[in-house]
């Protein structure tokens, strides 16, 4: 069972807990870390950072929607969003957290950024959890390799924002 309850913007009150999150060494090359990508998409009005929040009430992880030009390198534009430096904490992994996530960004989407109606991230080939977490989620491959990142071919998936909720 899944056990993100909520997805909630990371403003003032979460922010100190989110920035003490932090993913593994080998994930961090792949999502970064919350202390450089919260206060880039703070600084960005077209990113909106989101904290993932456990049925306790502790943020356990992190992520950006994007709908700026970063996203737009894989995401289609207009009514699509981007997702990037998605992480769940190191302490909190296989808990189901990122799956968690993952199902409930339709809904928080939708409430929070009603022009949208698809989702779309990256995730680099080799990263097998991290592909096989968003393919539980309800994220679908789109069989197309993005190619312009450091980190390797990474999938393309998408999700619709009306499909889930």
């Amino acid at each position: 069972m899944p056990r993100v309850t909520l997805l909630e913007p990371t403003g003032p009150v979460l922010r100190s807990a989110v920035l003490s999150l932090a993913p593994s060494e080998e994930e961090a090359v792949w999502s970064g870390r919350a202390s450089d990508t919260l206060p880039a998409a703070e600084a960005d009005p077209t990113r909106h950072p989101v904290a993932m929040i456990d049925e306790a009430g502790v943020p356990v992880g992190f992520l950006v929607l994007d709908l700026g030009a970063r996203s737009r390198r894989y995401a289609r534009g207009g009514d699509e969003i981007g997702v990037h430096g998605f992480f769940v904490d190191l302490g909190h992994r296989r808990r189901g957290i990122a799956r968690g996530a993952i199902e409930a960004l339709p809904a928080y989407v939708a409430e929070h950024h009603p022009q949208i109606t698809s989702i779309a991230l990256t995730v680099v080939v080799e990263n097998r959890p991290a592909v096989g977490a968003y393919l539980a989620g309800g994220m679908h491959d789109t069989g197309d390799l993005f190619l312009g990142g450091t980190n390797g071919p990474q999938h393309v998936m998408r999700m619709s924002v009306h499909e889930r909720h």
